[in-house]
């Protein structure tokens, strides 16, 4: 799961770099990319943001946005500090990522499935052997 974190006024680009990955992760079923709006006070004109960056999104977005012991957790553990970061994360909720972004910037679905270090690292290794993608294991 990649779980986007970012306040409601999200900007185009980072949406764009992430909608190859929506197309090129749609394959695996387990693999989801879920909007966490993430705002300490909501009012009107970020309801009305969040609806208008939330249409440019193919991905699902959370509903229940996080209270503030959520978002202290997401600073804390994730290393949260308002730009947009994609936590990545494994089905039984182990983080292998607190940001992906810069892995997708760079190599976009090369780097599948953009875990920390040893992604770079097998990365590097299956280019070397002339492999275009990693394996996928479940």
């Amino acid at each position: 799961m990649f779980l986007l974190l970012s306040d409601v006024g999200i900007e185009d680009c980072y949406i764009s770099y992430l909608k190859p990955v929506y197309e090129g992760i749609r394959r695996y079923p387990s693999y989801r990319i879920v909007w966490v709006p993430v705002v300490e006070q909501w009012n009107q004109d970020n309801e009305k943001q969040l609806e208008m960056s939330r249409l440019k999104m193919p991905w699902y977005t959370l509903k229940c946005f996080p209270t503030k012991p959520g978002i202290k957790y997401m600073k804390e553990k994730w290393n949260y500090k308002g730009k947009p970061a994609v936590v990545v994360m494994t089905s039984g909720g182990m983080v292998k990522n607190e940001n992906a972004f810069p892995l997708i910037k760079k190599h976009g679905m090369d780097a599948f499935p953009f875990f920390k270090k040893s992604g770079m690292d097998a990365f590097s290794i299956f280019k070397k052997r002339g492999m275009d993608a990693f394996p996928f294991f479940k």
